[in-house]
């Protein structure tokens, strides 16, 4: 579930552009790594994921939190399926 924020593009543009005459040259390439790595995610992330799909992770995740059921370290996962077990 994404959260979005309404906000009309220009004044959020202005705003960043705003905060971006306040930072030094270390810090603007530091938002630019951020920005960078968000607009390749954007690029490559065409996966939709069903509210079925989603609702069983989530539901799998609350499971693991409460103690309900044993998850599996990757050295476990790694050793059982180098085993075939």
């Amino acid at each position: 579930m994404n959260h979005i924020i309404a906000m009309p593009a220009t004044n959020l543009d202005s705003r960043i552009i705003k905060c971006l005459g306040l930072l030094d040259e270390q810090q603007k390439k530091a938002v630019l790594l951020v920005a960078e790595t968000f607009a390749r995610k954007s690029e490559t992330s065409g996966v939709v994921y069903s509210d079925a799909l989603v609702s069983d992770f989530n539901k799998r995740a609350s499971e693991l939190e409460s103690g309900d059921v044993k998850g599996y370290s990757w050295d476990e996962v790694r050793q059982r399926s180098k085993s075939g077990s």
